[in-house]
């Protein structure tokens, strides 16, 4: 990953560093200071705002709501695109390829309408168009 590159945030990379359950690594650390410096572009989906919601919600836990809002919504550098018709019909698209389940074409599609660089994903199993490669968030390396 480098400096200027626009990525796509699944909504399990969300859930990991909003949860810290795990600890980052350096290149993990790196990325987040990144994001929030500006010198890398963050893109998600209004479907990773709805995903990461679910267990907030569901435990009535309003702070981790909050941090989920915060993070998705008022960070400078993270943009969340709308599920519009074009991302649903690139949906309809990868779906027939792959036979992934629908939110999981959502992702790439939206990854693939905002034109970005990488799909940081720990989900191994997801269909990614070759245009764009999909990173694991935890192997990820930043240069």
């Amino acid at each position: 990953m480098r400096a200027g590159d626009h990525v796509y945030l699944d909504s399990n990379v969300v859930i990991t560093i909003l949860e810290h359950t795990t600890p980052l690594n350096r290149s993990q650390k790196l990325f987040i200071d990144a994001l929030e410096n500006g010198t890398v572009t963050g893109i998600s989906s209004h479907l990773t705002l709805a995903e990461c919601l679910v267990k907030p919600m569901r435990e009535s836990n309003a702070h981790a709501i909050d941090a989920v809002l915060q993070f998705l919504e008022s960070q400078e550098h993270i943009e969340l695109v709308p599920v519009s018709r074009d991302i649903l019909v690139k949906a309809a698209q990868i779906r027939a390829v792959s036979g992934t389940k629908l939110s999981d074409a959502i992702h790439p599609a939206s990854a693939v309408a905002a034109g970005c660089d990488t799909f940081l994903s720990d989900d191994k199993g997801i269909r990614m168009p070759a245009s764009v490669p999909r990173v694991g968030f935890a192997e990820l390396k930043f240069e």
